[in-house]
């Protein structure tokens, strides 16, 4: 981690832990169990419903009370 941040070099951890018998696995079982897609847990779904019980509501009653105090834009080309 030193050598990489100092000199800038590549993230190698994977590989040399791929490369290293004492672990015995392959380089492709490490980047799976690395895959940062496999720990955010309920996230999407936690945010799909705070977009649809909040901010779709709160934009359709802005987006209606503009409509009324604006009225409908006029459009000249």
């Amino acid at each position: 981690a030193g050598r990489m941040k100092e000199e800038g070099g590549p993230a190698d951890l994977l590989d040399r832990i791929a490369g290293d018998e004492a672990f015995n696995m392959v380089l492709t079982e490490l980047q799976q169990i690395a895959d940062s897609a496999q720990f955010v847990g309920r996230a999407p779904q936690q945010v799909d419903r705070f977009l649809a019980e909040w901010v779709q509501p709160a934009l359709e009653r802005l987006q209606s009370d503009a409509n009324k105090h604006l009225g409908e834009p006029d459009v000249r080309v």
